[in-house]
């Protein structure tokens, strides 16, 4: 019975670290296609005069967005004027046609004062969700166009309106429904083939987006099992952070405001671009491994296994070794500078500052209190009965390769006695 636990346990290790490996194949196949910048009516519902003019939307084979930004003027007696910004994104069911998420819709001006009162600063936030669905269908002639039309529906919350600093009682509007026209997409490819840079989120909090392509309108909202190809970009928002890390075990973790590029997958030379923000780097990769490399505006991180911190405002890269030891390049001058732990260095336009030391136990007590907080959203998110939903596969073919592994070794001893 010993002999049958030991190797029942060591088949289903080799099982687990199979699948896991499964997640990042080195190629994978998609339907790519996006609709970007059209502007939309909305329908003829009273309501929905708010978004009059229409908003550009974006929609592809699992995401939906949108976005609005624009001058208001209420007109008549109030003529209240102001600035104001629509913002909605959610998920595409790809077999339904499906959609749900949210939005926020935010106005900010002034309604003119008058003899008897002063002019008066007004606010309002509408924030809620929306259901929906849009279908897609190739063009006969032309396989390289696809039609899209649907509709968003429900679109409802909660309005909080301030006038004066004096907020008034919070609503809830009707809802609001709003038609997508019949509309060509241009250029779309069937099958497009993505390297996978085996790179995934391990946690997350706020906003965190990511786009496959140089498209800067098409950043996508992230989530938990995202496959993230090779030239993949990755950003937090403000009061957002994110935890990152590839299949050798190296972890990123970016604060809010933060931006990196996936430029290789993690082969023996992998390379990543940071352009913007603070990220903490575990890197995993020994000497005999291969290498690591990152690319900042004013420098290059060159490591062989360590822990660092990057920070970058686009004018200056600091470099901040908590262990270990990195490689400083100053693209400037192309001066280098071996950094160990306990030490940091600038580079700026003009070159590589001068090495000082920093305190190593504030910087990680920082550091650990973020990712903590990450894993602490992360596991609420994907707790009970949320973690089963969202993992239910993965679970199931678990349990099912026990169950059959269980059966066969016990065929196997009994064979073998």
């Amino acid at each position: 019975m010993k002999n049958f636990f030991r190797v029942f346990c060591v088949v289903l290790f080799l099982l687990l670290f199979s699948f896991n490996t499964a997640l990042a194949e080195e190629q994978y196949t998609e339907d790519y296609f996006v609709l970007t910048s059209q502007k939309f009516p909305s329908s003829e519902d009273s309501n929905a005069d708010l978004l009059a003019n229409g908003f550009d939307l974006e929609v592809d084979g699992s995401r939906v967005s949108a976005k609005m930004d624009g001058d208001f003027n209420l007109g008549g007696l109030s003529n209240c004027s102001g600035t104001a910004s629509f913002k909605l994104i959610g998920e595409r069911n790809v077999k339904s046609g499906t959609m749900n998420g949210t939005f926020l819709y935010l106005m900010k001006g002034e309604c003119p004062g008058n003899a008897e009162a002063p002019a008066s600063p007004i606010s309002l936030i509408w924030e809620g969700t929306f259901d929906g669905f849009a279908t897609f269908g190739l063009v006969p002639s032309d396989e390289t166009k696809r039609i899209i039309k649907g509709k968003i529906i429900n679109l409802q919350g909660e309005s909080r309106f301030v006038l004066n600093g004096v907020a008034a009682a919070p609503t809830t509007p009707p809802s609001i429904s709003i038609d997508f026209p019949e509309t060509v997409l241009e250029g779309y490819t069937r099958g497009v083939t993505r390297t996978d840079s085996g790179m995934r989120f391990s946690g997350m909090t706020g906003q965190v987006e990511w786009r496959a392509d140089n498209d800067p309108d098409g950043w996508k909202l992230c989530k938990m099992g995202d496959e993230l190809p090779v030239g993949t970009h990755i950003r937090t928002q403000e009061d957002s952070s994110a935890i990152l890390g590839f299949l050798d075990q190296s972890t990123f973790v970016l604060k809010a405001n933060s931006e990196v590029i996936i430029i290789t997958p993690p082969e023996k030379e992998s390379k990543i671009k940071f352009i913007a923000g603070n990220i903490w780097v575990n890197v995993k990769k020994m000497v005999n491994e291969g290498s690591f490399e990152i690319e900042m505006n004013q420098a290059m991180a060159g490591i062989k296994g360590t822990t660092f911190v990057l920070s970058d405002d686009g004018t200056t890269s600091t470099l901040q070794v908590i262990d270990g030891e990195v490689q400083f390049t100053s693209k400037a001058t192309g001066k280098k500078s071996s950094v160990v732990g306990g030490s940091m260095v600038s580079a700026t336009s003009v070159g590589l500052g001068k090495v000082q030391t920093f305190d190593v136990a504030k910087e990680t007590t920082e550091w650990d209190t973020v990712s903590t907080a990450v894993k602490e959203n992360t596991v609420k998110q994907n707790s009970g009965i949320g973690f089963l939903k969202s993992n239910f596969l993965y679970v199931l073919a678990v349990l099912l390769g026990v169950i059959v592994i269980f059966f066969v070794v016990r065929v196997i001893l009994k064979r073998n006695k």
